[in-house]
Order: structure tokens, then C-alpha cells, then sequence
């Protein structure tokens, strides 16, 4: 069995715990509500940027969706030590009031706030 194998599933057990319905999805991924019939039976499977437009569309990332891909398949669920990280970093931007990005603009963010980090390290020891 592939380790996709399951993503339709995995896809429908996401929207179900969001609560919307697969209009509401669509409409948030720009997805027919029939396409996303389609992928959660498993006739047909999403594009990567199908697959990202719907996650973003229901407020999950990947680790997540790897997880429901396990629970599809009935593997237990996976430790992703990359999702504490990219949990952490979402927790900075909320805080500092940044959200509604993709996920290249927080990447290109965070490097941006990291690299005034060490500017301002550089700075401090300077001055010291």
C-alpha cells in the first residue's frame, strides 16, 4: 500500500472535523463542490496545489493531513518533529499579528525576522 494511498479519506476526515460542508470548502479553495466529492471517494486524486488550496481552505497544513492519511489507513499517527516547529512559527506570527499568509510568504517572513534577530545581536554586542 502507498503512503498516499487514502488521501481522499484522509481529505473528508479533515473537512468533517471543521464542520463545513464541501461547498464551504470549495468555495474558501476555489474547488467544486463536486470535485471535492470526487477526491473524497476516491475517483480521482488532487493536484499538490489542489491539495494545498484545501487544506489552507479548512486550516490545516501537511503534518496533518499525513496524520489523517494514517487514521484513513488505520496506522497510528506519526510524531512530525517538524510540525512542533512549524507550529512554533505560526504561534510567532499570530502574535505579532501576522496571519492569512502562504506558506512561502511565512517562510520569506520568518527569514526576514530572523535576519533583523541577528542584525540586532550584532548590534547589541557592538555597542558592548
Amino acid at each position: 500500500m502507498g503512503e498516499l494511498t487514502g488521501i481522499g479519506q484522509a481529505l473528508k476526515l479533515l473537512r468533517k472535523r471543521t464542520g463545513l460542508k464541501q461547498r464551504e470548502v470549495g468555495e474558501r479553495a476555489g474547488v467544486t463542490p463536486a470535485m471535492i466529492s470526487t477526491y473524497e471517494t476516491g475517483k480521482a486524486v488532487p493536484l499538490i496545489p489542489t491539495v494545498e488550496s484545501l487544506l489552507n481552505a479548512m486550516g490545516f497544513d501537511r503534518f496533518d493531513l499525513l496524520n489523517a492519511i494514517e487514521a484513513a489507513n488505520d496506522r497510528p499517527q506519526r510524531d512530525f518533529p517538524e510540525a512542533n516547529q512549524h507550529q512554533a512559527s505560526t504561534e510567532v506570527l499570530r502574535t505579532l499579528g501576522v496571519e492569512g499568509l502562504s506558506p512561502q510568504e511565512e517562510e520569506a517572513f520568518l527569514e526576514a525576522l530572523q535576519g533583523v534577530c541577528r542584525t540586532l545581536q550584532l548590534a547589541r554586542r557592538a555597542v558592548s
